[in-house]
């Protein structure tokens, strides 16, 4: 889900501008870092969805994402630049 955002660092990297890569890394491990906390695979799902991708409910044994934190979720990501990263 942040494909461009890893291919910014990338160029960033290559282009001797380290400073800038790394701030971008921060983020993505910022938004890594909620989604192991909800549950990453099925948290992951859910924030597919954000994005207009719906994965539905995942088979058995994985759980499904409970949906009672989703909204809590959505806020986390949002605060953490999700829509910023995942339109890149």
């Amino acid at each position: 889900i942040m494909t461009g955002l890893y291919k910014e660092i990338r160029r960033l990297v290559a282009t001797d501008n380290q400073g800038t890569a790394y701030k971008l890394q921060q983020k993505a491990n910022r938004v890594i870092t909620i989604l192991k906390y909800y549950n990453y695979p099925a948290a992951l799902r859910a924030a597919l969805g954000f994005l207009g991708f719906e994965c539905g409910d995942p088979r058995l044994p994985a759980v499904a994402f409970d949906k009672s934190k989703l909204e809590n979720m959505k806020s986390e990501l949002m605060e953490a630049g999700f829509e910023e990263i995942t339109s890149m």
